[in-house]
């Protein structure tokens, strides 16, 4: 199931460019995600 931030973000038009887990010394990992918009196209 998607968190609240992901969902969010697909549903305005973002489009998921990158996914890593961020690994901390004491076992922790963290998942990332980026994001990007298409570029609007002049009015």
């Amino acid at each position: 199931m998607p968190t609240p931030a992901p969902s969010f973000y697909e549903r305005h038009g973002a489009v998921r460019t990158d996914e890593r887990v961020c690994r901390f010394e004491r076992g922790f990992e963290l998942p990332e995600f980026e994001y990007t918009w298409p570029v609007a196209s002049p009015s």
